[in-house]
């Protein structure tokens, strides 16, 4: 049956033989329906790619800290909707247990307080059967505000002695270029003003990712077919054929960002023709999360010369092992030399079997020497582990007479790195393979 008070709104239009419309009207519709949660396909985190080949070993150094934390999520968008993610970074295996059961923080302990408060009032008021459980309930919700007002302000999302934890928040948005239809995705912060020098990259499997534009804190995306060398744009009408989204967050360095986690939410009818919508019509999903934290587990074998951490130091210019190892470990922890990390160390001792400076591969053993247990330090008391560490190895050169020392000899370190936030013993987040030190160098007087 035919409305009598709804209709569809008629353009206004110019009188005359063409009567062309006088205005484009953009009338936002709510969707009015409730959306679906995104499933999460997978993580991952993996080494960064090497910005550009180098010999220099700070460079190298610098570059095999560095991990890329990917993740992907499958959702059919509609236009009305807005996809937030939420990363945590250093989180500890405790927390990640905590949130999958944990009371509400402080802001969600107030917010439902304040929505419940006034119906418990009036029940406890009405002195009947259902007063005495809604007088309890009142003291529920005031008891889950009190236990987390504390723990608000001690900030007890934070390990300690470990890197503190962080957040990452986004908001995805898909639409259409006006006049080519070509899918255009934009990302970015939740909070404006805090975006960082390179936003996510999003990207669609099948599909070059192309940088559209930067504006401020916005990042906006288009994408092309992989194999086309045409570079055939996708079009925001064929983005359902191709709904999972991968996400990068780039360039972490190990020592500050030790893990990831990440959860997406969909927000429909939170804006409608560029302007925020009725409260009324907003529906928000809760945000998914995967099961486990991410760690990257990196294993690096680029050659890294601890030498070259010490200026000046070469055979004609011979330094203590231990200022050498000291300058080396150092400069791995500058980024924050007050915080702790698990670290491993294993020694060998190398030479070549016959010294040839031509030969293209030089062949001989590796002679263990020394394996530490992981143990916490920071970049300012490294030098407390390393004292009794260099001491060990001067006493074995001491006590065994090994060839090639001023010739073709190295002192080879592997290190590894365990995560501060996790109990794993077994699986390091770093590990240099590549790290050595000609002994040549080395003053063993």
């Amino acid at each position: 049956m035919p409305s009598s008070w709804l209709t569809f709104a008629h353009p206004i239009l110019q009188t005359g033989a063409n009567k062309t419309a006088l205005i484009n009207a953009d009338i936002p519709v709510p969707l009015k329906a409730y959306p679906t949660a995104p499933s999460l396909v997978g993580q991952q985190g993996t080494a960064s790619p090497e910005p550009a080949i180098t010999t220099n070993s700070k460079s190298q150094l610098e570059s095999a800290l560095l991990w890329d934390y990917t993740f992907s999520y499958n959702y059919v968008i509609a236009r009305q909707d807005l996809i937030y993610l939420d990363i945590q970074l250093n989180v500890a295996d405790t927390l990640q247990t905590d949130l999958a059961d944990a009371p509400p923080d402080l802001f969600e302990a107030l917010m439902q307080f304040n929505a419940s408060q006034e119906a418990a009032i009036l029940d406890i008021t009405r002195e009947d059967e259902n007063s005495i459980i809604a007088l309890q309930s009142f003291a529920w919700m005031v008891k889950q505000v009190a236990d987390a007002w504390p723990s608000w302000f001690a900030g007890n999302n934070k390990n300690l002695l470990g890197a503190p934890n962080k957040s990452l928040s986004y908001i995805i948005k898909e639409e259409p270029e006006a006049g080519t239809g070509k899918l255009l995705i934009s990302i970015q912060p939740e909070l404006p003003g805090l975006a960082p020098a390179s936003l996510p990259l999003i990207t669609i499997n099948g599909f070059k990712t192309k940088d559209y534009s930067r504006v401020d804190d916005k990042q906006v995306y288009y994408f092309v077919e992989a194999t086309d060398t045409t570079e055939t744009p996708l079009l925001f009408s064929e983005r359902k054929k191709f709904s999972e989204r991968g996400v990068v967050i780039a360039q972490n360095n190990v020592l500050l960002e030790e893990n990831a986690w990440a959860g997406v939410a969909v927000h429909r009818n939170e804006i409608l023709a560029g302007q925020p919508a009725n409260k009324e019509f907003r529906y928000i999903t809760p945000y998914i999360r995967f099961a486990n934290i991410c760690y990257p587990y990196l294993t690096n074998q680029i050659p890294i010369n601890i030498a070259d951490f010490t200026p000046d130091a070469g055979s004609a210019n011979k330094i203590k092992l231990e200022t050498l190892l000291v300058n080396f470990f150092t400069e791995l922890l500058k980024a924050d030399p007050e915080r702790q990390v698990m670290l491993q160390i294993q020694a060998g001792y190398s030479f070549a079997l016959q010294p040839d400076a031509n030969a293209p591969l030089q062949l001989g053993p590796t002679l263990p020497i020394v394996l530490l247990t992981p143990l916490p330090v920071t970049g300012k008391n490294i030098s407390t582990v390393l004292q009794p560490f260099s001491g060990a190895l001067l006493n074995w050169f001491a006590g065994h007479s090994v060839v090639g020392v001023d010739t073709t000899g190295n002192i080879r370190l592997t290190v590894s790195l365990f995560a501060y936030s996790s109990t794993d013993m077994h699986h390091p987040v770093l590990t240099l393979e590549g790290v050595y030190l000609p002994t040549n160098v080395v003053d063993f007087s």
